[in-house]
């Protein structure tokens, strides 16, 4: 399995860590794969109760990995191809799980990052998180789910404001939208959402 995912089980909480914090844990063709695999390992795992997805270092996931698109922008279709298939089985993995999923958010949140906190169940931020869809600046289209869930949790005008015209907001706007349930202060950001995954490994799933 690549680094560019870590899974960790302790006290029935399966932490899923993505793993590129030199480049805000952007999604490359690796991650995309990793993803998956550790998705449906926990998904399998009858004694992991909770799920928490999380970033490395100072921010959650940044979207995909632009420097690598252009880097191979001449194959760039397959490539692209490959890696979205293995994302959206990492999605359908996420869903398919009969435990809760929580997403813990800090710094930036764009892209593929939006569409995995729109599937969570629940999501915690940092105050300084900020969010952004970006997939209209890259005249690209929404992945991993995110053309379906952000309409279901904000409506479709919302939504596709949020989608065709990619605007920053902060954590709180987030909150008031609906996209995040906790916003907390960052020195109390890894307490409050180790707190978050006991008490929901300690009740039902």
């Amino acid at each position: 399995m690549s680094d560019t995912v870590l899974l960790a089980i302790q006290d029935q909480i399966a932490t899923i860590t993505l793993n590129r914090p030199k480049v805000f844990n952007a999604m490359n063709q690796d991650m995309g794969a990793a993803l998956r695999e550790v998705a449906q390992r926990v998904l399998e795992d009858d004694a992991v109760r909770a799920v928490l997805l999380r970033g490395a270092g100072a921010a959650f996931m940044a979207g995909g990995d632009v420097a690598m698109f252009h880097a191979h922008r001449g194959k760039l279709p397959p490539l692209i191809l490959r890696m979205v298939r293995e994302f959206n089985h990492a999605i359908i993995a996420f869903r398919r799980m009969r435990k809760p999923l929580v997403t813990s958010v800090q710094g930036a949140v764009a892209g593929a990052g939006m569409s995995l906190i729109a599937l969570s169940y629940l999501t915690i931020a940092a105050d300084n998180t900020q969010f952004t869809m970006a997939y209209s600046r890259i005249a690209t289209t929404p992945d991993g789910g995110g053309s379906l869930f952000l309409p279901e949790i904000l409506g479709y005008k919302k939504a596709m404001e949020i989608m065709l015209l990619s605007d920053a907001f902060d954590a709180h706007t987030a909150q008031q939208l609906g996209l995040v349930n906790w916003v907390v202060p960052l020195a109390e950001f890894e307490q409050r959402t180790a707190a978050l995954m006991k008490r929901l490994a300690s009740g039902p799933t």
